[in-house]
């Protein structure tokens, strides 16, 4: 899965070549097989953000463009997004990807992270349950989904790997919301599409009905398979 997500990264329009971060010996000689970059990450993490934090003290880029493992469904398109808000904005601290909540489900299900934006678009929380008391149709408008596709400058990069847990970050297990508890300004960009990840068992059938179904993921799929 990870090799596939890396594939799909790089097609970006903008020809960065994506690194695959990774403790495990097995997945970077995977990934390196393939022809791509890996890292061997030496320390303990407990997510994503924490495991680029120590690339980023091995590297010396302005800023980290984090897709999470689990967006098997990326399209280059919104990566390529989310990497124009940076030109547009080079003192920006952190973007990340947002998409529409579609379903009552997705308001319940507590695998899919969500936020409220305010009227800059800026995140002002994420949680996994539903805070809001208003109907679900109203919810439905004042929510988005999280995805697992953002960008962290340098600085917020460190503050957030040199800094210790943070109270909801740590019993929600929403590593984003570490930041917005330190008081870093965290923006958004809104996609036109949403996709499943993969969280769960369940989360596989919906991604191959999605493969077979979705003619945009078909074109990607055949561009990447050998």
């Amino acid at each position: 899965m990870l090799e596939h997500v890396r594939r799909r990264a790089n097609l970006n329009r903008y020809e960065i070549e994506s690194v695959v971060v990774s403790g495990d010996i097995s997945i970077l000689k995977e990934i390196e097989g393939y022809g791509g970059i890996g890292s061997k990450s030496l320390g303990e993490h407990s997510n994503g953000l924490s495991r680029v934090g120590e690339y980023g003290r091995l590297s010396d880029y302005d800023f980290y463009l984090i897709v999470q493992g689990d967006e098997i469904l990326l399209l280059p398109r919104h990566l390529d997004s989310l990497i124009s808000q940076i030109y547009k904005n080079p003192k920006t601290q952190m973007i990340n990807c947002v998409t529409p909540i579609k379903n009552e489900n997705d308001i319940h299900d507590e695998s899919i992270v969500k936020c409220i934006r305010n009227a800059n678009d800026e995140i002002i929380y994420i949680f996994r349950k539903s805070p809001l008391t208003c109907d679900i149709e109203k919810q439905k408008s004042l929510m988005f989904k999280i995805n697992g596709l953002f960008v962290v400058s340098r600085s917020v990069l460190e503050l957030a790997t040199t800094s210790g847990k943070q109270p909801i970050e740590e019993t929600e297990s929403i590593e984003q919301m570490k930041l917005i508890e330190l008081g870093i300004k965290v923006d958004s960009v809104l996609l036109d599409s949403t996709y499943p990840s993969i969280n769960l068992e369940r989360d596989v059938s919906q991604v191959q009905e999605t493969l077979d179904s979705d003619e945009e993921q078909k074109i990607i799929l055949e561009s990447i398979l050998p």
